[in-house]
């Protein structure tokens, strides 16, 4: 080697060492020096270099990933153990177009370049399922938090409010509160009638009970029996300070009738009657109507008036309902969670996620419902856009929940009712 190439391969070590971040800029020479360095009189039998008036450099998905300048750009860029750039380790995962393709089941949740595909998304409680989606102190078990059960909660119905658990008894008469993240349970009520149905609506715990339905202050005053009822309710729902309740049939889940009582008590009266032909499974009040099912005729009737008009002519037959400020929700008899405006016009699938039908909550963004399958071990707990612009994400599953009974939600949790107690899960 003449002194000329000596000097020239020296600069090209200098100035070129190895990075972990970027593939290597080689040192800024003429084309001339640029023969020298790959050794060779033409510098386009070195495919790892590339050269022109303004200097040499690596091509595209080659890094001088050693910095001996004698050998150039040696490393191809597109493999796991230097994907993209010199140092970039692509673990749990192919390394394709100079990009970490992570494998099933893991993701780059912590954003470093050099760490890429570190989550294990199927066992990390800090990123269950997805990244960010933290099991708040629960077990991520196959890329689902596993649900936390809250003790004491023997529950028949409940509602959750400001991190309370207020709930029937299987078999103990009363309404109870437990606090959601602990602790053992008390009698709320003054009342020792066995309690069916719980929701909460403004400052009021509505139940009913085997031969009643009650409404105790959640600032712990006493009860108020607002109705008397001589068959124990099936469903119940609060809205325009009007109470909804149902008149059982003999021949169940069907109701004969729908009735309301005002939040502030007084004689009950029917709403609608149906025929032996005829039938009604649930029903669902929002702040300016009532909403229940004729077959798949859905109708609905202001809280001021028992005149009934047909709202909407279902794809389906409806199962669940619930209502928000702005829908109307019902799943439908064999699957599917749908949504119709409550201003009116057509129903929209927001979710078709599983087969199977159960109870529907809204919390004003998010819609989470229940689904079962026959022959399925375990009921499932999903979340998804109330306007269905994003798909259904499953949140749980639950061996003992049941599909049918109402479920809640606060502001981080969804609640549900599981064999011996109050089931929730992160939202």
């Amino acid at each position: 080697m003449n002194n000329l190439t000596a000097r020239r391969v020296h600069n090209f070590r200098v100035h070129n060492r190895p990075s972990r971040w970027a593939a290597v800029l080689l040192t800024a020479v003429s084309p001339v020096a640029c023969d020298a360095i790959v050794g060779a009189g033409a510098r386009e039998f070195d495919p790892s270099i590339v050269c022109d008036d303004a200097g040499c450099a690596c091509a595209e998905g080659r890094g001088d990933c050693d910095g001996d300048a004698d050998n150039g750009c040696e490393t191809d860029l597109n493999q796991p153990a230097n994907c993209g750039a010199c140092g970039n380790v692509c673990d749990n995962g192919d390394c394709q177009n100079l990009t970490c393709a992570c494998e099933g089941g893991f993701a780059d949740c912590d954003g470093n370049p050099v760490t890429v595909c570190e989550t294990d998304l199927q066992n990390d409680g800090s990123h269950c399922g997805s990244c960010e989606r933290d099991c708040l102190g629960g077990t991520c078990k196959n890329g689902l938090c596993e649900p936390q059960m809250i003790p004491n909660t023997n529950a028949y119905g409940f509602g959750v409010h400001h991190g309370d658990v207020y709930f029937t008894h299987l078999s103990q008469p009363g309404l109870f509160r437990a606090p959601a993240n602990g602790g053992l349970a008390e009698k709320f009520s003054d009342s020792d009638a066995l309690g069916l149905i719980v929701r909460i609506y403004k400052d009021q715990v509505v139940w009913s009970a085997t031969d009643s339905v009650v409404s105790t202050p959640l600032d712990g005053s006493p009860s108020t029996v607002i109705a008397q009822q001589v068959e124990p309710l099936y469903q119940m729902w609060v809205g325009g300070d009007q109470v909804y309740f149902d008149a059982p049939d003999d021949m169940m889940p069907t109701f004969s009738a729908l009735m309301r009582v005002p939040l502030a008590g007084g004689a009950p009266e029917k709403i609608t009657v149906l025929g032996e032909t005829k039938f009604l499974v649930d029903f669902a009040a929002s702040e300016a109507h009532v909403y229940w099912d004729d077959v798949t005729l859905i109708r609905r009737a202001p809280h001021d008036s028992t005149t009934a008009s047909d709202f909407l002519n279902s794809p389906t037959s409806p199962t669940f309902f619930s209502a928000d400020d702005k829908y109307l929700y019902f799943a439908g008899s064999q699957s599917g969670t749908y949504a119709v405006p409550l201003t009116g016009g057509a129903a929209s699938e927001i979710a078709d996620a599983a087969p199977g039908y159960g109870s529907i909550q809204s919390d004003g963004e998010n819609v989470y419902f229940l689904t079962f399958a026959d022959g399925d071990a375990a009921v499932s707990v999903w979340r998804v856009p109330r306007d269905g612009a994003a798909p259904a994400v499953k949140l749980a599953e639950d061996a003992y929940a049941y599909s049918g009974q109402p479920i809640s939600v606060d502001d981080e949790w969804v609640y549900w009712l599981s064999e011996t107690a109050v089931a929730r899960v992160p939202k």
